[in-house]
């Protein structure tokens, strides 16, 4: 096992990055080595504490992860550094137990949210997720596992949750992302977003609703067309690919996620999430302009409906 990665882990969990001496790395190995032995007993049943290189890894890892959350809400950096030392890690544990029921019940809440903010749409990686994150709570065994996500989530979000995120931390960051980018849908009507979203998901690559929405809505605000019907014709492509040509380009695109924001009364954390995805989008919508495929990024809603009539 690596004691020193250990150390790191906690010091990057608790949100601090305290130096230490080589005696005090000492006191602190031994006092880890305390801990895993007992959970090690705990794991096997009181059976022996001996157990395999990659399962005594996990433990380690989970209590790394436990310990440094118990530190999540102290600021003072010298203070933590000086309580990874001092403190007893079986009562950092405990607390840090403490601190992780806290967050599950915050990410069933957001779950019941997500729940009911979920979209009516036929995309399977998309449905599957809600369904995987409903198991998370259920598979997640946070006494020795709590850094891990034992659940498989294929939807990607338009922003990503940062991969140092753990465990529940993870979860909980991707169910707020995953209820903004559906609060964001909902603005539009229900038919129209299944419509956009079968349209964009005839190659069957995986893609965000909330990302490809927000590619389409800006660049009917761009071309002052009619945001809600999410329908972009031949004529408004060709329009926006002469318009991506001008030297003013990004500014008018992020005026036009601007007109977004104050369209739907956004708070700012939605602003600044919107912006983030606007300002990334633009550089794949010149790509697909310069090769001649913004039909396939920016679809006619329309062209899917006469195909579902001729049907």
């Amino acid at each position: 096992m690596d004691e020193e990665q250990f150390l790191l882990d906690v010091s990057a969990y608790s949100g601090t990055n305290p130096a230490f001496t080589d005696n005090e790395i000492t006191v602190m190995q031994h006092k880890l080595w305390e801990l895993l032995s007992k959970l090690a007993l705990s794991y096997t049943g009181e059976g022996s504490s001996s157990l395999r290189a990659e399962t005594a890894q996990s433990l380690m890892q989970s209590a790394s992860f436990l310990i440094g959350l118990s530190f999540e809400s102290d600021g003072d950096q010298a203070a933590v550094g000086r309580r990874i030392v001092d403190e007893d890690y079986e009562m950092l544990f405990q607390k840090g137990l403490i601190e992780v029921n806290a967050r599950i019940e915050t990410g069933k809440a957001l779950l019941k949210k997500a729940k009911e903010t979920a979209l009516d749409v036929k995309y399977s990686a998309y449905s599957g997720t809600v369904g995987e994150l409903g198991t998370f709570f259920a598979r997640y065994n946070y006494y020795y596992y709590a850094h891990d996500i034992p659940c498989m989530l294929d939807y990607p979000l338009a922003e990503p949750v940062d991969e140092k995120l753990l465990g529940v931390l993870y979860i909980n960051e991707y169910l707020r992302r995953f209820v903004r980018e559906n609060e964001f849908c909902s603005h539009f009507d229900g038919q129209i977003v299944k419509n956009f979203v079968d349209r964009r998901g005839l190659d069957d690559n995986l893609f965000s609703i909330y990302e490809v929405v927000i590619v389409q809505s800006v660049a009917l605000a761009f071309l002052k067309g009619d945001i809600l019907s999410l329908d972009m014709t031949a004529q408004m492509r060709q329009a926006l690919q002469s318009a991506l040509k001008e030297e003013t380009a990004f500014d008018k695109w992020r005026t036009a996620a601007q007109v977004l924001c104050a369209l739907f009364e956004m708070d700012e954390d939605d602003k600044a999430y919107l912006e983030k995805t606007a300002d990334r989008a633009l550089g794949y919508v010149r790509r697909a302009a310069a090769a001649g495929r913004l039909d396939v990024l920016l679809p006619s809603l329309q062209v899917k409906r006469k195909t579902q009539a001729a049907r």
